[in-house]
């Protein structure tokens, strides 16, 4: 006896796509060129970019005071701070953080730039070396968390504000 396999094959009828399905697709990958084509046709120009940098260091600055009173006026803040740390109205941590902001400002008000925005290697790429060296040594006792000596921190700051060019 012999077994007798099925082996015919039966055709399904073409599966049709929608008509609309088809041109909505087409629209969409051909937006880009449609739209390209009309811009050009109307002579519609892109708008230009300005030209953005992280730090800008020759942003002209208009109406600055003269640099010394501005030295004047910041190593009175110094000196402001200094007095409230030794009348102990402050701690090191609080004298540190706000000779930190002081002599950004100071930075700030002298080149035009956004110094409170700016870490370590900023002052570093901007050649700054003294402002560098003054808030790195600001860091330590800036967010250390207990009591730290004072560190001369006040004196180096009035340095970098008088010695600035």
């Amino acid at each position: 006896m012999q077994t007798v396999i099925d082996l015919s094959v039966r055709l399904q009828k073409n599966h049709q796509y929608s008509f609309i399905a088809l041109i909505v697709a087409a629209l969409i990958v051909l937006s880009p060129l449609i739209w390209w084509i009309v811009k050009k046709l109307l002579g519609i120009k892109p708008k230009e970019k300005k030209a953005s940098s992280k730090v800008q260091t020759t942003k002209k600055i208009v109406n600055r005071r003269p640099l010394n009173v501005i030295k004047d006026d910041f190593i009175k803040r110094i000196d402001a701070i200094e007095k409230k740390y030794n009348d102990k109205a402050i701690d090191s941590r609080e004298m540190h953080q706000k000779l930190s902001v002081t002599v950004r400002q100071f930075v700030s008000e002298v080149k035009g730039i956004p110094a409170d925005a700016l870490v370590l290697s900023d002052f570093e790429r901007m050649q700054m070396p003294e402002m560098e060296k003054l808030l790195e040594a600001f860091y330590a006792p800036e967010f250390a968390p207990e009591e730290v000596i004072k560190l001369q921190s006040a004196d180096n700051a009035r340095k970098v504000v008088r010695e600035w060019n």
